[in-house]
């Protein structure tokens, strides 16, 4: 069987799409509820996304990626304030 470019794509798109939701997403099951909920997680953060570049955000702050060549570490405030600041409103990071 000859498979097109697009079957390709699209498999890799939802390989990731579920590593990405078993990786971060699924412990947001509570929130992103039934066979909805991982779509509407994808569109929760294409929305904030689109609404806001945190990169650029955290960078302004001097919260800079972390490199092999140069590990960075900061504290959670440290992320969270310049957060919350530009998106006016309360942010959190929580991590099992």
């Amino acid at each position: 069987k000859i498979v097109s470019f697009n079957e390709i794509r699209n498999q890799q798109f939802q390989q990731t799409t579920t590593d990405e939701w078993e990786k971060h997403g699924s412990c947001s099951t509570q929130v992103f509820i039934g066979e909805q909920g991982i779509v509407d997680y994808f569109g929760a953060a294409v929305d904030l996304r689109q609404r806001w570049d945190f990169h650029k955000i955290l960078n302004s702050a001097g919260i800079l990626q972390s490199t092999d060549e140069n590990p960075t570490f900061y504290s959670s405030e440290d992320i969270l304030l310049p957060i919350e600041k530009a998106v006016g409103a309360r942010a959190a990071i929580d991590c099992d």
